[in-house]
Parts: C-alpha cells; structure tokens; sequence
C-alpha cells in the first residue's frame, strides 16, 4: 500500500461525496516499524499530504511530540490545535440538523422543507425556531445528547458539548475540555469529572471528531510513536487499548482520518478486529543501493567523497535502518571534512563511535560500579582473572564460594577482530569458579552481523549502555541473573539471608553517602545559583539601560532586528530577510497593541458587535506558548544565518580573491551539516502553534486577500529553508 495514494484516495472519496452525515468513509493508517526505520519521516509525508489536501472542513491534529502521558500531551498540544470558536460553531450546526430533522422526518424525504434548508444553511437560528414553532428544546437537547454517547460512555461529554449552546456556559465548557476541573456552573449541570485520564482524553478526541463528522466536516490526526506513549502505562495499558481501539473505530465511522506510527508490538497490542479495519504499512530497510542512491542525491558536487563500498558498510552496520544510516552518513561527512580526505570504512568505524559512544569508556565503568553500589552488591573492581591475571573483569560479584557473576565493559563492537578479545576475557572469567554468568556491557553500539557470536559466547545478549536507561536495564539484567546463579547453587538458607542483610547493610552505607554528598552539591549550587542570578541582573539592568531610547529611524514598538552578519551574498540574505520578516509578521505584538489603543479613540462598535477582547484572547494558555515558538524560531533562524555568516567569511579569510574552488569545495561538507542542523533543529518545533498568531495578527492590519494570505507567506518562506540556503550559497561561489 502506497500512502501518499491512501490518503488521495482518501480525500478524493470524501471531497466528491460530501454528504451531511458521513458513515463509515473515514480510515485508519498504521505504520509499522521498529525504532528508526522511517516512520516519523512518513507520518511528515503524511502530514504535509493532509495539509496539501485541507480545506475549511477538514481538521488537523498532530502529535508528534510524544511522552509517557498522553493526558499531558492533550491538554498541552492537542486541545490547543483545536479553534474552539470553530468547535462552537460544530456543535451550532450539529444541533441545526438536530432541529431540521423535525421537519424533513428520519427518511430526509421531506429535505426541499424551506425551514429545513434554512437550518442547513445557517440562514435561520435553530433557538427562535424552536421556540416559535413550539418544539420542545428538552427533548430536541436530549437528542443531541443520545447521539454523543453513541461515541462514549461517559455522561459529561454529551451534557457539556450540549451546554456549549448557551452562551452562559461555553467558556466554561471550553476551559473543561482543556482539561481543567469542571467549574461550578458545570457542576451544577452534572459535569463532576474532569478529563484527568488517557481514556478520558481519547474519548474526548473521539466526541469531537464525531461532531466534526456528523456535519460533514473531518478530523484528520496524524500520531507518531504511538509505542512511546504506551512505554510506561503497566496497569493502565488494557484501559488505554480499549479507548484507543475505541477512537478508531469512531474516526472510520464518521468519516476521519487517524494515521498513528508505532512498533510491531503495538499492533500486535491491539485487538483483531480493529487490525482488520487499518490499512498497515511496513516500511522496508535500507539496501546498499538505497544509501547510494541517497548520497549521489545529497551529494551531487563531491561525488567522489565516499570511497567504493563505504556507502555498503554503512547500511551493514546500520542494520539497514533509514535514521542511522542518515546519522552515520552526516558523521561521517563531518570527519572526512575536518581530516580532508575521503569516507573511508575506517571513516564509518570513527563516525560510529563518535555517534554512539556518547561517554568515554571508564564512565560506562563508573556507572556500572555506581549502580551495583546502589544495589548494595559487593564486588570489586578491575578484577584480574585467567593465568597470570592477564585479564581484567570490571566488576567481579562472587556468590559464595562456588559460584560469581562477571561484568565486562568494552567499546563499540563493530568488527570480527573484536570478539577474540572478548572471549578471552569470557573464558578467564569461567576458569576462575566453577559457576560463572557473564553480562557484557557495549558502549553505544553492537553491529547486528556481530549479535550472535557475542551472544554464544557470553551466554545473552550483550546491553547496550545508553545514558538515559542504563541504569535500570543493568540493575535489572544483574538481579536476573544473580536470581539464576542463587537458585543453581541451592545454598543453605542462612546463607541466603546473610547475603541478603550484607546487602542492605551496604545499601544503608552507600545511601548515607550519596546524602552527604548531595548535601554538599546543593550548597554548591546555591552558591553558583547566586553568582547567576546577580550576573543576569546586572545584563538585564545594562539592557533597560540600552533600550532606554528608540534607535534612529525605527518606530516605537517595532520588532527589533538582530544585526545581519556582513558578507552574506545578495541572494542568501534575502532567503534569511524573508523568512524573518514572516516570523515578524505573525509576531509582531507591539503591532497588536498599538492596534488595541488606537481603538479606544475610535467609534465604539455597535451592540453586540465586534471582535473578542485582546485582553481575553491573550489569557488562553495556547497563545503564550505559540509566541514562545514564534521566538524560538525567529532566534533560531538568525542563528542559522550568523553561522552561513561565519562560514562565508571563513573560506574568504585567505586571499583578496578567496580560495581555489578545489580548497572550497572541501568546505562544502560544514556548510551542509550547518543547513541540516538547522532543519533538525526546526523539525521539532511545533509550528502549527503559529496558526493562533496568524490569526490573532489580522485583528491590527489590513486584509492582504485570498491569494496571498499570511498562512501561506510564512509557509514558502520556511520550507526547506535550509536546502534553499545550501543552494544559494554554492550558486554565489561558482560550484
């Protein structure tokens, strides 16, 4: 299955129907796939095919920014790309058809009715019809609210998205779907729970794309790494399956579109029946010639720059997955670069570690004695073994007298050469009792080609040090395997329990330290803490001073730009002006006040008119952390073009006329990996959150009409930024 033709499908199946009510039109895309293999870059593809395809009736959501919880990441991301005035208007029209229904009858034969069509067509009020034609409001109400638990169980989402009708309580109902306590007025109406759970979230997700479908209107929600979300749920993973199985099938039924990327264990997770109503794709690894084919695309000035089979050794290490072989790739650029030669495969070996290999390897050795330490397990360090104690163990843990456990900690295993040295180390450890378990320890990386004979020799797989999880995986792989020696052994059980109040005793001792120890690092920081906080006073008083008066020729209140680096040609600035200028645009807040106290002196409008008060709309959390992006994106970019800046002036540093273009072609490579950076670093920022300013912008300036909206102007001048800056620099060197 093609997903770029799914979701045309897709949308070409919903845009040539649209009916009012939509019924089992939607889909759901899964993407399967162990970790880097491309899901994230095909749930973008996916994204960017939504966003191509949207018009006013389709609603995006996306969640690429995962963590543990997924309640956090609805009330800080999802509920925020939601415009609750929208939302409003949804539930206005849902309750239009409600009241229509009353005069064109279950079998809509009777829809040319012209109170109907009004309805229909926003042309009438669905309130002064029903109270002028005598309808019972309850039951057209009770209505509405049978129909919202055909999504949920849960009571309160259909009495609260009922109650969004009455002006008098849509704010509360707004700041309830936020995620807030239900406030008192929601209470009194039988709303009590606040949506404090996954299921809860995902139901309310689940409410609100039946309301957008029953009008005619998608929800379309694009999920990365849905695995990493359910990484830590334990006892709450059957409720969280249920609910998510749940918004499935609600997204199908109504006519949206769901695209969630996870591992093969996800999908396993869920239930049968709703595997058989998702369209699953599997992305395949990487081949020598997909690599190739890759850096000849990249890479199109140096074609020379990886010798004949470098780009084969890279996916063979990579194990054919698409993300490492992009990090190796820029790695291994960088190195050939900094020592100007070719990418050789001991170039990738290098690129390897320096990927991998994020500490040194006596750390990895510290934080193995740390956490056996923590453990309350004796052992001692750097342990020689074999005859004539020509091999070290890193840490040797004896259990009683005929039996230990070995830890050996070695580098990156990346070629065959290395596992003689390992298995030495093994066999000197076994020589030394009779019964002995091994846990080898690998810093950063084991090639897959490598897996089994490491596995053969030491009896399990090797661990893997990684930074972030190290220590809870070894503690856990060294309790199991203690566990296995102990029950082998079958020891007396006073030798047990001695062993085990040895254990703690060393435990209560190695607590009492890390205590002290902390208590010293605290006053240390405080101190530091200290010194900080008066230098950052003294630049924030030196600021005030400096800001004190407007600079010449620039309006008070206008966006103040950083200063442009001197030597960037014509064509790059212009790339970097314009993309600023579009973060300004949609940024520029003093713009919005001036704007604001410009109005006081102006004609009040009239009863009843007139836009939300700014003071309103800047309460709403959304709008502080959509400016947070705006700023972190308009630094971001300036820092961009500071560093394009340096690396111009470093290859003009030699020479009136500048280097050889051979000399500058090899500088190519740190041009490349600063625009990369740049758009690694972009990838991750969630610039939906800039629609908000976009359209709280239009309050204080004049309409620029359809064909040029601010929405698109920030959008071409942010794409592929950083390709077009690449491009435009080797344009104004001649290459």
């Amino acid at each position: 299955m093609n997903l770029v033709q799914y979701i045309n499908d897709y949308f070409r199946a919903t845009f040539e129907t649209k009916p009012s009510v939509i019924s089992g039109s939607g889909g759901c895309l899964f993407i399967s796939g162990e970790y880097g293999i491309g899901k994230t870059h095909l749930a973008q593809i996916a994204w960017n095919r939504i966003s191509a395809h949207s018009d006013d009736t389709v609603h995006r959501l996306l969640l690429d920014v995962p963590r543990e919880n997924f309640l956090t990441m609805y009330r800080e991301y999802l509920i925020d790309q939601i415009d609750h005035n929208d939302l409003f208007e949804r539930v206005e029209d849902y309750y239009r058809y409600i009241v229509a229904a009353e005069f064109t009858g279950p079998d809509n034969r009777g829809s040319a009715d012209p109170i109907a069509e009004g309805l229909k067509r926003r042309e009438l009020d669905p309130q002064p019809v029903v109270q002028k034609l005598g309808l019972v409001e309850s039951t057209l109400r009770a209505d509405l609210h049978r129909k919202l638990r055909l999504v949920t169980e849960a009571r309160k989402f259909s009495v609260a998205l009922s109650l969004i009708l009455d002006p008098d309580y849509s704010d509360a109902v707004w700041e309830w779907l936020q995620g807030h306590p239900p406030s008192t007025l929601l209470r009194e109406r039988g709303v009590t729970e606040a949506i404090d759970s996954d299921r809860a979230a995902l139901d309310a997700l689940g409410v609100l794309a039946f309301v957008y479908g029953r009008i005619g209107h998608r929800m379309a929600f694009v999920v990365d790494d849905l695995h990493v979300i359910m990484s830590d749920l334990e006892e709450r993973r059957v409720p969280f399956l249920q609910a998510f199985e749940r918004l499935v099938n609600v997204f199908i039924d109504v006519g949206g579109l769901l695209v969630v990327c996870g591992t093969p264990e996800v999908e396993e997770a869920l239930s049968r029946s709703t595997r058989d109503r998702m369209q699953v794709i599997r992305p395949n690894r990487f081949t020598a010639k997909h690599t190739e084919k890759y850096i000849e695309d990249s890479m199109p000035e140096n074609p020379s720059l990886f010798a004949p089979g470098a780009a084969a050794y890279i996916t063979e290490l990579a194990d054919g997955l698409p993300r490492r072989i992009l990090q190796l790739i820029d790695q291994a650029v960088e190195i050939a670069a900094r020592n100007r030669s070719r990418v050789s495969d001991a170039t990738v070996r290098a690129a390897v570690r320096a990927e991998y290999e994020q500490v040194p390897l006596d750390e990895v050795r510290r934080m193995v004695w740390r956490t056996l330490e923590a453990e309350g397990r004796p052992f001692s360090a750097d342990q020689p073994a074999g005859e004539g104690g020509g091999a070290i163990i890193d840490a040797w843990m004896p259990i009683g007298t005929q039996a230990a456990v070995a830890v050996i900690v070695v580098g990156a295993l990346l070629i065959s050469e290395q596992i003689p040295a390992i298995d030495l180390k093994v066999s000197a450890a076994r020589s030394a009792v009779p019964d002995c378990e091994v846990i080898l320890v690998v810093n950063g990386y084991v090639a897959a080609s490598l897996r089994t004979d490491v596995s053969f020799i030491t009896g399990r797989q090797p661990l893997v040090f990684e930074s972030r999880g190290f220590p809870g995986e070894f503690r856990e792989a060294t309790r199991a395997v203690i566990g296995k020696v102990e029950n082998a052994l079958q020891e007396d059980v006073l030798a047990v329990v001695k062993r085990q109040v040895d254990r703690i005793g060393l435990q209560q001792a190695y607590g009492q330290t890390l205590i002290e120890q902390l208590a010293g690092m605290f006053d240390t920081q405080r101190a530091e803490s200290d010194r900080r906080l008066n230098a950052i006073q003294g630049e924030l008083a030196e600021l005030s001073r400096s800001a004190a008066g407007s600079r010449p020729g620039q309006a008070d209140g206008a966006p103040v730009r950083a200063a442009r680096p001197p030597g960037l040609p014509d064509d790059v600035r212009m790339l970097f002006d314009t993309a600023l200028d579009a973060v300004e645009q949609v940024s520029d807040v003093g713009g919005l006040f001036r704007a604001e106290f410009d109005a006081v002196t102006a004609e009040p409008p009239a009863s009843g008119g007139g836009d939300m008060p700014l003071s309103r709309l800047l309460t709403a959390p959304e709008m502080f952390r959509s400016f947070g992006v705006a700023m972190l994106l308009r630094r971001l970019i300036e820092t961009f073009r500071d560093s394009v800046g340096e690396w111009f002036g470093s290859i003009r540093a030699t020479g009136a006329g500048g280097r050889a273009a051979p000399t500058v072609e090899a500088d190519l490579p740190r041009l490349l990996a600063i625009c990369r950076t740049y758009d690694e670093t972009v990838d991750v920022l969630p610039l939906f959150r800039l629609n908000n300013l976009i359209k709280l912008m239009s309050r204080s300036r004049e309409p620029e009409g359809p064909a040029y909206p601010r929405s698109v102007r920030i959008t071409e001048a942010l794409d592929n930024l950083g390709g077009r800056v690449y491009d435009g620099a080797r344009r104004a060197i001649g290459i």
